[in-house]
């Protein structure tokens, strides 16, 4: 089961990455594995994070492929 907390936590990590534009060129956040790696938690923790994002229209997630930011306004 997924604790709210740390999904909440990395949900609030990769939404800063975004915000602060502290992403490759190409907008990628990194494979479930890579995000989970870096913020020690399950895949399950960030692909419910990822999910969240996604619902909130911050980032897209194609299946088979690493989930991208979706470009902010330069203002």
């Amino acid at each position: 089961m997924v604790q709210v907390g740390l999904v909440a936590y990395v949900e609030e990590q990769l939404e800063r990455e975004i915000s602060l534009r502290r992403l490759p060129r190409n907008g990628q956040l990194g494979s479930e594995h890579v995000l989970a790696l870096r913020y020690g938690v399950s895949r399950s923790t960030v692909r419910e994070a990822l999910r969240r994002l996604a619902a909130r229209g911050l980032v897209v997630q194609r299946p088979g492929r690493v989930a991208r930011a979706v470009a902010l306004d330069e203002s």
